[in-house]
């Protein structure tokens, strides 16, 4: 006949103890990975969460705004310099012009005014021979002749007025030079 043992013994409280301490260890092993779970998803929450991506965002964008004003400025300011360089190498100097005219007056000649404008020079010059008055007025007509785009110098010479002084003798001109 089978035996049945309704007494338990010494081999069934065995069983039931490392039954027991399987299931402690279960507990303490889902309990320290929900713990570890827990930890991280709250990390990560905190990390990439919908608030702190949007504040992220802003002040990327506030950045890069204030990079495209930097840029928009530096452009502007880069323009400028390289409207006035094109300017400043189309314009005459005018300095060497003045002393290029100045050097062609005859020593008998005295310079009463010279005014430069736009496109203009006005010369007005006095002498007490119409002599020099006349070397004058040809030295600018061949410095004319000389107008090339490398080298501008006067498109035209226009003499606006000749007069004479009949008590001191002199004679007062005022010569016109347009300017390319």
């Amino acid at each position: 006949m089978n035996e049945i043992n309704l007494v338990a013994g010494k081999g069934a409280k065995k069983y039931d103890e490392k039954k027991l301490r399987l299931v402690r260890i279960v507990a303490v092993l889902s309990l320290v990975v929900a713990t570890l779970l827990s930890i991280s998803l709250f990390l990560l929450n905190t990390k990439f969460s919908v608030a702190a991506i949007k504040r992220e965002q802003t002040q990327i964008i506030t950045r890069i705004a204030s990079y495209n004003t930097r840029a928009a400025k530096l452009s502007i300011v880069n323009n400028r310099v390289i409207e006035i360089s094109e300017i400043r190498k189309q314009s005459i100097d005018l300095t060497e012009f003045m002393v290029v005219i100045l050097d062609m007056k005859p020593a008998d000649i005295f310079v009463n005014s010279f005014e430069i404008e736009e496109k203009t020079a006005t010369i007005s010059i006095s002498s007490i021979s119409l002599l020099p008055v006349s070397d004058f007025i040809n030295e600018l007509i061949k410095y004319s002749r000389k107008n090339t785009k490398e080298n501008p110098t006067i498109t035209k010479v226009t003499i606006e007025s000749l007069s004479a002084n009949n008590k001191s003798g002199e004679f007062f001109m005022t010569v016109i030079l347009d300017m390319p």
